[in-house]
């Protein structure tokens, strides 16, 4: 079955209300693409069967919004003739078939590369298990939201999203110093990849990159190994983004930590 608009009943006002938050992000269509039983029919207490829909969602956000500012680039993103930044993205709602038993309550779980996860997080025994969520007559959303995950990179059961790509004014590629982090590299290897989508490598000029051999790391920075260590193939070449740096470092981010504030200094009063 296949509709497009963005008034598909049930489906159509979870997504909406799964998309709500204070900054203007409007959902313009919404098209499913398949609905049916989920669980393979299986009932829940007093809630009955679940149903699965799966679909893909259009939609725009203002990027002079100041709470969208914290968007990477979104000022440079091309808009479209209401001046907005468009995006698509894939979305996944499982609802009981009878929403007179549904209590209100939506299950947003936050995909981890396009991954859909909550359920057999929650439920004894796997995905159904014990129903705890379905038992309550919970819905579930899974949508995507990760910019390197485009849509047509994703299988089936996973979640992608179209993002536009940031470019400057001139049209010339956004440019600057990132961070790529490679975890739990067996010592026999060394070439990684690098780059993905809308992530590609400025250059291939190793010259400019520097690799960081670390034992071991605590939440503020490299705690052990080589820093400076030249990058010596092809395959481990700069990736570039407008903002950002290289040094010590939060590994969660890669922004400088170290001097954003005073640290205290321990010893014994006087």
């Amino acid at each position: 079955m296949r509709r497009t608009g963005v008034n598909v009943g049930a489906a159509a006002w979870l997504l909406a209300a799964a998309m709500a938050v204070p900054a203007r992000a409007d959902v313009r269509t919404i098209t499913i693409t398949a609905r049916g039983p989920a669980l393979n029919g299986q009932s829940f207490g007093t809630v009955g069967p679940y149903e699965q829909i799966t679909g893909i969602a259009t939609g725009e956000i203002d990027p002079a919004d100041p709470r969208n500012k914290l968007i990477t680039d979104i000022e440079l993103a091309p808009r479209n003739t209401r001046g907005m930044v468009e995006y698509r993205t894939t979305f996944t709602i499982r609802k009981p078939v009878d929403m007179s038993h549904a209590p209100g309550v939506l299950f947003y779980n936050i995909v981890n590369r396009g991954n859909p996860g909550g359920p057999a997080n929650w439920h004894v025994g796997g995905d159904p298990g014990d129903g705890f969520l379905y038992n309550l007559g919970h819905a579930l959303l899974w949508s995507g939201w990760q910019g390197d995950q485009p849509i047509a990179s994703v299988g089936a059961g996973r979640e992608g999203i179209d993002v536009p790509v940031a470019k400057n004014r001139d049209g010339s590629p956004v440019t600057g110093r990132v961070v790529e982090r490679f975890i739990n590299v067996p010592g026999a290897v060394n070439t990684q990849p690098v780059g993905g989508a809308g992530r590609m490598p400025l250059t291939l000029d190793t010259t400019k990159a520097v690799l960081i051999s670390a034992a071991s790391e605590t939440p503020r920075c490299v705690a052990a190994g080589t820093p400076g260590a030249r990058a010596r193939t092809p395959e481990q070449p700069p990736r570039h983004r407008r903002a950002g740096r290289i040094g010590r470092s939060d590994p969660r981010s890669g922004v400088d930590r170290t001097r954003s504030r005073p640290q205290k200094k321990r010893g014994t009063a006087r």
